[in-house]
């Protein structure tokens, strides 16, 4: 099944925020795009190391995406309903079985 999880970069105090409110991950990073790489590496590294039954919790949450495509690496779609100046806001693509 794929997902797509909303994430979204902001500033503050001086650092780029990256979050992923479905998981509460979030990264930070001197850039943008260095918070959503870290942001991205967080996630990765919750998939490697959290149990099936913890991800199912959390995906179970969500609704599935229709379109099944494997999931080799995020991708970022900015939402520009929700972009603004403050934030990026947008989604990854995640397949998880």
């Amino acid at each position: 099944m794929q997902w797509k999880l909303s994430v979204e970069v902001y500033e503050h105090e001086g650092w780029y925020i990256g979050h992923c409110p479905p998981f509460d991950i979030k990264s930070q990073g001197e850039t943008e795009q260095e918070a959503y790489d870290d942001l991205l590496e967080a996630l990765r590294l919750f998939f490697d190391c959290a149990s099936h039954s913890e991800i199912m919790s959390y995906l179970s949450q969500i609704e599935p995406c229709p379109e099944p495509e494997a999931w080799l690496k995020p991708t970022f779609s900015p939402n520009s309903e929700c972009a603004s100046e403050e934030m990026i806001a947008g989604e990854i693509s995640l397949a998880y079985a």
